[in-house]
């Protein structure tokens, strides 16, 4: 089962990150983020490529 929480999974709430599906499991990959609107966040450095499918949203079983 995935973790619910960004703490649950790194033990970190300070570290930006964001998430990808790797064999059916949510992994988090740790970012370096740049400028911000509020809504969207430049990443400029970290684990992450263009056009690679990223978690944006998660929805619970009961939803």
């Amino acid at each position: 089962m995935p973790p619910k929480t960004r703490e649950d999974a790194t033990g970190d709430s300070k570290r930006p990150q964001v998430w990808m599906l790797r064999d059916g499991q949510l992994v988090a990959i740790p970012v370096t983020t740049g400028v911000t609107d509020g809504i969207m966040t430049e990443i400029t450095g970290g684990g992450v490529e263009p056009g690679m499918p990223l978690a944006v949203d998660a929805m619970s079983a009961d939803r």
